[in-house]
């Protein structure tokens, strides 16, 4: 069972934009007829609205503090296209959201937004007009991989946390001046979004293309450079059950605002941190338990104890009247006896 990494917190599926109506679309679209397009479209079936996404980078540290390894992302290219092609959507809504593109081509080559790395690339077909006219005013530009992790180690103990390894670290906190990261060694492609923020802040559309316009244009590959913040918070909503099984981590690249951050705050570091609490607790308390119970014992000893003292300090005082009234009466006979003489 993969490890599914998520990068995100939560989503609002009720501020999803619907598909423009065709209506809407050919207004946009130098008024051509109804008819023009669908003539197009039936004689260009292959045709559609095409961008190009850089949508992760090898050994690249995210804000979330995850590394995918190089290996890793060549060695997924084929799950992006195989055995189906993967879906495009909106803020990671895999749940009940709209698939509004597929990916049609995945590859790895230098960076256009940070030459100074790899990247995995994807070539993705949408067909719904409101996703192309926002992809062409550049609305939509900022994306999110997200994978299940088979193989997904911690920097600092080399803990597999897909395996279910016990691993004590959360990551990007900083042990003995080293920072935590999960590394990504072996992944398969689940979903690709649109996000608000990512956490690779180099990953977005690179290009585009409109056959219907016979337009096409390069993306600016100019980014505005931003601090890390210090917040840590990640999603992770994936189960950590026993820690001898293998595991539920999903790993979306997005970055959300603290606001989101506190809404769904549980990890899954959270959660096995909270597990071992628990054991902790339950350990302790086993102990306090008997601990309880042998004061109990010791208790009734000590009362067992103090009832036979009370029994011989009776019995003592029972002998010490016995003797001082003896030692009355032969005073008296004494008295009597000198008396006489």
């Amino acid at each position: 069972m993969p490890i599914l990494l998520r990068e995100y917190i939560g989503y609002d599926v009720n501020n999803q934009k619907n598909p423009l109506s065709f209506k809407e679309y050919k207004e946009t679209t130098n008024n051509k007829s109804e008819v023009e397009l669908q003539e197009w479209q039936q004689e260009n079936p292959e045709q559609c609205f095409t961008a190009k996404i850089e949508a992760i980078h090898a050994d690249f540290s995210t804000i979330n503090f995850t590394r995918y390894r190089h290996d890793c992302l060549k060695e997924s290219l084929s799950s992006w296209t195989n055995p189906y092609k993967i879906p495009v959507i909106m803020y990671h809504n895999d749940y009940d959201g709209q698939v509004i593109g597929r990916v049609i081509n995945a590859n790895m080559e230098n960076g256009q937004r940070n030459t100074s790395l790899q990247a995995l690339f994807l070539d993705i077909k949408v067909p719904h007009y409101r996703t192309r006219e926002d992809i062409r005013e550049g609305i939509l530009d900022t994306v999110s991989v997200g994978m299940s992790g088979l193989d997904v180690r911690c920097s600092i103990c080399g803990s597999n946390i897909a395996q279910g390894d016990f691993c004590e670290h959360q990551k990007g906190y900083t042990y003995d001046g080293k920072t935590c990261y999960w590394d990504v060694y072996e992944a398969v492609a689940k979903e690709v979004s649109f996000v608000i923020v990512p956490s690779d802040k180099y990953a977005g559309v690179v290009s585009w293309y409109d056959p219907w316009r016979e337009e096409s244009k390069e993306h600016d590959s100019t980014v505005v450079k931003r601090k890390r913040p210090i917040s840590l918070q990640t999603s992770e909503s994936e189960n950590i059950n026993d820690s001898n099984k293998r595991n539920n981590i999903e790993i979306k690249e997005s970055c959300q605002s603290s606001t989101e951050n506190k809404e769904r705050k549980t990890t899954t570091l959270d959660l096995k941190e909270a597990e071992q609490k628990i054991s902790s607790l339950e350990t302790a308390n086993k102990a306090l338990s008997g601990d309880k119970a042998a004061l109990q014992r010791t208790i009734d000893t000590l009362n067992n104890d103090k009832i036979t003292l009370q029994e011989q300090v009776k019995e003592l005082e029972t002998k010490i009247e016995a003797k001082e009234l003896d030692l009355t009466n032969e005073k008296s006979l004494r008295e009597a006896a000198e008396k006489a003489n």
